[in-house]
């Protein structure tokens, strides 16, 4: 009896044995099937010479991933002062991450908008082709995104020739959907990647924003614009011959460059107040603007050593006194009386009256006093309010080159 007994429990526990022993699902322990995800990320990145270009907030910026653990940045974004070589690592705290390791592009990008920027990404999908990435620090659903595609080093050279030619079009732009109907939009190309679109809706101007990145080819929009009756377009190819952005979707969307306003600007009561050009806010003004007035400050301060902090509208309010440009510099503050009307057309024509403090040193700012003291004067629009005060902001637009538009602060 008890020799069965045996047997019996033998049998029970071999059996109890074979359930428990299964066999392992992956054969590596996981510390070993990261490092190898990790090793196969990095090896997308460098192989093929490393080429990789992006698109993002409004700046094509083209990278070289070197087996060495360095990356080699050529950008659009601020005439390229953040390019350079740095570190970066393949890593992961609970995901594969990619880790600038020192001051990147993407970093001076978060700087300059802290509300759009980003520059900590988490790998998302991985291909030969293309590697799309999500934001590590964003929280909830709506994260940020990023899309590397492989590039050429020609690239960056094309997203920059663009970028210049784009920089120097008109502000003002309407949509026509398949050659034959034209809609009550109008889309704003505002630095920063930032893209305001107005459109007609019931006698009123609707605004919204979108992001839009300048590529090698033509512009591409995040979202995707939303026309008419949901009529969709993301991708567009620039064609400069005939001054348009055509799209590439399934829908024939042409964005065209026009030299007038198309919708009704959002009006300003000019006059009513003095003005002081917008330092704060530099993206209210358009790119050709901010181009021209930071290179020629440059050039002043390389000639003569001069420095332009600010400059004003001043007695524009005043019933009594000449209104002036008053330009304040380290060599002083100068001043430059005009005379101003508003005239039926909506526009504000602005005349020397050739009286100034300057003397001799007046011909070192004409160029900057010839942006108002145009032939046809300039668009006014109202610009909403100044962030974080409690002054409203408005736009003079050059209707001798509407490529211009400046933003001021009213005081």
């Amino acid at each position: 009896m008890k020799r069965i007994l045996y047997i019996l429990m033998a049998s029970l526990f071999l059996f109890s044995s074979c359930d428990n022993e299964q066999d392992p699902i992956f054969e590596d322990s996981p510390e070993t099937r990261l490092n190898k995800v990790l090793n196969e990320y990095k090896t997308t990145l460098t192989k093929d010479d490393g080429y990789w270009i992006a698109y993002y907030s409004g700046s094509a910026i083209f990278m070289k991933f070197n087996e060495d653990n360095t990356v080699e940045f050529q950008s659009t974004f601020n005439d390229g002062a953040d390019d350079r070589t740095i570190t970066y690592r393949v890593s992961s705290s609970q995901v594969p991450e990619l880790v600038f390791e020192s001051h990147s592009v993407f970093q001076a990008i978060y700087e300059e908008n802290l509300t759009t920027g980003e520059y900590e990404f988490l790998f998302d999908k991985v291909a030969d082709d293309r590697i799309d990435f999500i934001s590590k620090t964003d929280r909830g659903a709506n994260k940020t995104k990023l899309t590397f595609y492989k590039g050429t080093a020609d690239d960056i050279v094309k997203a920059k020739e663009l970028t210049d030619k784009i920089d120097v079009l008109s502000v003002f732009k309407e949509v026509v959907i398949e050659g034959n109907t034209t809609y009550k939009i109008e889309i704003a190309l505002n630095p920063g990647g930032k893209a305001q679109v107005n459109t007609l809706v019931d006698g009123r101007i609707k605004t919204e924003f979108y992001s839009y990145d300048v590529t090698a080819s033509g512009m591409i929009f995040q979202p995707a614009l939303v026309f008419g009756d949901g009529v969709e377009a993301a991708e567009f190819v620039f064609d400069e011959a005939a001054n348009t952005f055509q799209s590439t979707d399934e829908t024939s969307v042409t964005i065209k460059v026009v030299e007038e306003p198309v919708l009704p600007l959002s009006p300003y009561a000019f006059g009513s107040k003095d003005a002081l050009n917008n330092f704060i806010e530099s993206g209210k003004s358009s790119r050709a603007y901010l181009n021209f007035f930071n290179a020629y400050k440059a050039q002043l301060n390389e000639d003569y050593g001069l420095t332009i902090s600010r400059y004003y509208l001043n007695a524009i309010s005043s019933p009594t006194e000449v209104p002036y440009i008053f330009i304040q510099t380290n060599f002083g503050n100068f001043w430059f009386e005009f005379t101003y009307e508003v005239k039926e057309d909506g526009k504000v024509y602005f005349t020397s009256t050739g009286v100034n403090n300057a003397g001799a040193n007046a011909p070192i700012f004409e160029p900057l006093i010839q942006l108002l003291f145009n032939t046809n004067g300039h668009f006014i629009e109202n610009s909403g309010g100044l962030s974080g005060y409690t002054n409203g902001t408005f736009s003079l637009i050059n209707a001798d080159d509407p490529a211009y538009k400046i933003n001021f602060i009213d005081l």
